[in-house]
């Protein structure tokens, strides 16, 4: 289908970016050598393309300690910090 690859519901490289997704919602900004750790050799350049987006777009769109987002404005600054 286009080019978009099928992966199971089990697949390691998923679950290591949904715990990396979460732990960037509380608050990480590099990801845990624990969580690179544990991924398939052989999808470790995937693992660090997708995280390195997982990085970008929470520093895009920070989310609060509550999972709410919140926007940053083109200085990089939330409008929680301005007050």
């Amino acid at each position: 289908m286009g080019g978009i690859e099928r992966h199971s519901a089990d697949d390691p490289l998923i679950d290591a970016l949904a715990a990396f997704d979460d732990q960037l919602a509380d608050g990480w900004e590099t990801p845990p050598d624990a969580i690179g750790e544990s991924v398939d050799p052989s999808v470790l350049s995937e693992w660090h393309r997708l995280s390195a987006f997982l990085t970008l777009v929470e520093k895009a769109w920070r989310r609060g300690s509550d999972g709410q987002e919140q926007p940053v404005d083109s200085c990089g600054s939330t409008d929680a910090a301005d007050g």
